[in-house]
């Protein structure tokens, strides 16, 4: 999938490639051949070969305050559907509410307000750039991570999947997310975070990246919230599958 690639300044630190544990799996390819990889750069050299070749897609981003003076619960999310030149992006409040739709059909854009009922042609950001920078991220999380582990096959969204888990230690999250967009949020403090993990679901055949689920610890979180942890959880569906989008008027 030919993104524009976000820059975020991440580091891309070559030594801690070599903390990383070695995994060993085999997983179902076409033709009913196997595919034996020896390390997670091999796994991960396949996912960026499979990303390019996504034309479509429905992403859904959810981001949930864990652990707060106030509870736990979702705060926000994002849900894109792209299919190559159109794309539609709904902005959602604690997860359920929507508030702001973007939608680009041919070389129009439009903007929704929902709370306002009103919706007008618009110069905003595409919206497919945004999922290319989000799963762009996700990609690179495997360079920084201090281990990685190979937790088995799972069924996700009727697809056959390899789960990997991942450590991250607070240099880690530092590095990847300090003063960064994470969930449309910019001012989350990570300065004193105690690290975190990250999930990952990867297609058996294909190698897409199906699901993805970054936990973080000991986050300052803005609002007079106060310090709690954040959970990410990004779900890629209906990949390569035909996505029609409409204009909202």
């Amino acid at each position: 999938m030919h993104y524009r690639r976000i820059r975020r300044g991440i580091g891309l630190v070559a030594a801690l490639y070599g903390s990383m544990l070695l995994v060993f799996f085999a997983v179902g390819c076409g033709g009913g051949e196997k595919a034996t990889f020896k390390d997670i750069d091999e796994v991960w050299a396949r996912v960026k070969e499979a990303d390019q070749e996504i034309k479509s897609l429905h992403m859904e981003n959810s981001i949930y305050y864990m652990n707060t003076a106030y509870g736990s619960g979702p705060v926000e999310g994002i849900i894109i559907d792209y299919n190559g030149t159109d794309f539609h992006e709904k902005r959602l409040l604690f997860d359920k509410v929507v508030y702001y739709e973007l939608v680009r059909v041919g070389d129009k854009i439009y903007e929704k307000d929902v709370s306002k009922g009103t919706c007008i042609e618009s110069q905003a950001t595409p919206a497919g750039d945004k999922a290319g920078e989000y799963i762009s991220t996700f990609l690179e999380l495997p360079s920084v991570a201090d281990s990685s582990e190979h937790r088995g096959t799972e069924m996700i969204g009727g697809r056959r999947t390899e789960h990997y888990f991942l450590t991250l230690s607070p240099q880690d999250i530092m590095d990847l997310f300090a003063g960064q967009l994470l969930g449309g949020q910019q001012s989350y403090d990570y300065s004193e975070n105690t690290g975190g993990s990250w999930d990952v679901w990867i297609d058996s055949e294909n190698y897409y990246l199906i699901r993805c689920e970054i936990n973080i610890r000991n986050v300052f979180i803005p609002e007079k919230i106060g310090k709690g942890d954040i959970r990410c959880v990004l779900n890629i569906s209906r990949i390569n599958e035909p996505i029609i989008i409409t204009p909202p008027i």
